[in-house]
């Protein structure tokens, strides 16, 4: 149990359902809608991990750090929405194209729930702390989720080059907040959280949220 954890958490989820209210009253606007998707997928990552540190029981924390993963596989494919839309990309996002872009979560999840049987997510490297490691797919899924993370960034990125100067500093704070989970992963790989087997990804995508 780690109350100060839970309680940053619940925090991060308040936010980012702050601004998904936000976002959904100016859907109309260009990446509304991908910005409240994924600012609901935060919520749906942060709230379960925040209840994980509220748990005392090992079966239980088990239990909600794998019910974090429907936000966490959630989260980059709604980014990804969020930077076609923002730089004009809408005629990619087809009924067929969101099918696909929906596969390969809904699979990961399905691998996850179904490990036992198979070890293919977790190869018995499960624990009640951050998720840093893991079976095979485990790491197709962190791949493939960075992969969309990289490709919004050079959107942006695309974006503020291309854009007239007026709109530039706009193009530029975008680039900013699709840079906050590369800082999360930084410090994870560097080991230099201050925050001992805190998983800081949801609060920096939370930031991400903010920022846009």
């Amino acid at each position: 149990m780690n109350q100060p954890y839970a309680f940053a958490l619940i925090i991060s989820s308040a936010i980012s359902a702050l601004v998904a209210a936000m976002a959904w009253r100016r859907r109309t606007a260009p990446g509304a809608a991908g910005l409240t998707l994924a600012m609901v997928s935060l919520i749906a990552w942060a709230l379960p991990y925040a209840v994980r540190w509220l748990m005392q029981e090992v079966a239980w924390q088990y239990f909600w750090l794998d019910a974090t993963y429907l936000g966490v596989v959630t989260a980059p494919t709604a980014f990804f929405i969020f930077a076609l839309q923002v730089t004009n990309r809408d005629e990619w996002l087809t009924s067929r194209k969101k099918l696909l872009l929906a596969v390969e979560p809904l699979l990961t999840l399905l691998i996850l729930f179904t490990d036992r049987r198979h070890g293919l997510f977790y190869a018995g490297l499960r624990s009640t702390g951050t998720i840093l490691d893991g079976g095979p797919w485990f790491w197709i899924n962190a791949i493939y989720s960075y992969v969309l993370l990289l490709i919004a960034l050079v959107l942006f990125v695309k974006m503020f080059l291309r854009t007239k100067y007026i709109f530039r500093r706009q193009a530029g704070i975008m680039v900013l907040g699709m840079l906050m989970p590369w800082v999360s992963n930084a410090i994870g790989i560097l080991k230099i959280s201050p925050f001992p087997q805190l998983d800081l990804t949801p609060f920096m995508f939370t930031i991400s949220g903010a920022i846009f």
